[in-house]
């Protein structure tokens, strides 16, 4: 990192020894040479306005390796390819990068304003402009530019994706990113793709979104929402995901004290706090009705000798003293087939508060048990792990009328 500039800076821009602008008009000037010849063209029509433009765009670079320097040869042709077309972006541009490279930024900041007003699909301006206003700590403008080339050229987005996911992870740049964020613009859903895969620290984002109001509820959205959530969880950031949790829509306030198999504890997309089946090959849990008094049941089915997680669910229970009971069965009889249940502290030490294994019989059973929270375990998870026992055919288990109560 440079010395003395802040870390958002150095995020935002991201390629600061190479330039995010510099690789765009490499990209451009062989683009140049593959489509068109600049100079053939000026043999058959010698001063044409746009072939100058090319040629001087080409000039930016000279070779594989752009010197990045002043090339007076360049802002001489740029200049004869303006005074024959005014409105000529290679030229303008061209004419730009020799002032920016002179040291006149003011005089470069004037032309690439002017390019971006001509086109805003030219990619390389906008990168020059984000790089620019980022050295003025203008935040609000260096995303505007940021806006503008994601959203006119798809393959701005390989480039300039990664950094702005790197970037929102800096709380200093979130008030500027809430108004991207909370708006459906075309490029979000890749940009949250991008920062789901590439950060170590999903409580940042889930912050971010958070101060940015959250995400538009829309079906393109909405899966990427439910992986946050799950991240948060997997993370052990659980003061996150619960403050997350209930910003979504749908969201109770009572589900990480309920462990109920209700409408509200089952929704699927809010998994692990409410109730998550296993989605194994060979245990697959679902949610059911026709329960006891029309309640919810929570199946599960076997294959041979299967056995592992049939489900669990998050909790945050207050400390004290609780009983837990239920219900399980299974269709078909099956030797040693059983459920094995626990009540576990989810901090560092995951200190086991209650377990019992409960043989799988044909008729419901009656699954009870005690158990006490104590101070420091601000949450705790719920699983049932099961065997099928030694049945060829595997066996369907069925789980229903499921409470913790406090009984202190």
């Amino acid at each position: 990192m440079r010395a003395g500039l802040p870390v958002w800076r150095v995020a935002l821009v991201g390629l600061p020894a190479v330039g995010l602008a510099w690789l765009a008009f490499t990209a451009a000037a062989a683009n140049v040479s593959r489509t068109s010849d600049p100079q053939r063209a000026l043999k058959f029509r010698p001063g044409d306005p746009l072939a100058l433009g090319m040629l001087a765009q080409s000039h930016m670079v000279g070779t594989a390796v752009p010197a990045r320097r002043p090339d007076a040869r360049m802002a001489e042709t740029a200049r004869r390819a303006i005074e024959g077309l005014a409105i000529n972006t290679p030229a303008i541009q061209a004419l730009a990068v020799h002032e920016s490279l002179s040291g006149n930024e003011a005089k470069a900041r004037r032309l690439f304003g002017l390019s971006d007003r001509l086109s805003r699909r030219d990619l390389a301006t906008q990168l020059w402009l984000i790089e620019d206003a980022v050295r003025r700590n203008d935040v609000p403008g260096a995303l505007r530019h940021y806006d503008s080339a994601l959203r006119t050229k798809m393959e701005s987005r390989q480039l300039l994706l990664p950094i702005l996911a790197s970037a929102a992870e800096d709380r200093e740049l979130w008030p500027a990113l809430a108004p991207f964020v909370n708006a459906h613009n075309p490029w979000l859903n890749a940009f949250i793709r991008q920062a789901l895969s590439s950060t170590k620290r999903p409580d940042l984002l889930a912050n971010m979104l958070m101060h940015a109001g959250g995400l538009p509820e829309t079906d393109d959205l909405r899966p990427l929402t439910e992986e946050l959530l799950r991240g948060l969880v997997e993370g052990r950031y659980f003061d996150v995901a619960q403050r997350y949790y209930l910003t979504l829509p749908g969201a109770s306030a009572r589900v990480l004290r309920d462990a109920q198999l209700a409408e509200a504890t089952t929704v699927a997309r809010f998994a692990p706090i409410t109730w998550q089946p296993s989605a194994l090959e060979d245990i697959r849990g679902s949610i059911l009705g026709g329960g006891p008094g029309g309640s919810l049941v929570l199946s599960a089915t076997f294959s041979s000798g299967a056995q592992g997680f049939v489900a669990r669910k998050l909790l945050a229970l207050a400390p004290g003293n609780y009983v837990l009971q239920a219900r399980q069965a299974i269709r078909e009889e099956s030797q040693n087939a059983e459920l094995r249940w626990s009540m576990r502290c989810v901090d560092t030490a995951g200190q086991v508060l209650w377990s019992t294994s409960a043989p799988l019989k044909t008729g419901p059973q009656l699954v009870r048990g005690s158990f006490n929270v104590p101070d420091g375990c601000a949450y705790q998870f719920m699983s049932i792990d099961g065997y099928a026992g030694t049945s060829p055919f595997g066996g369907d288990v069925n789980i229903d009328s499921i409470d913790v109560r406090r009984t202190d």
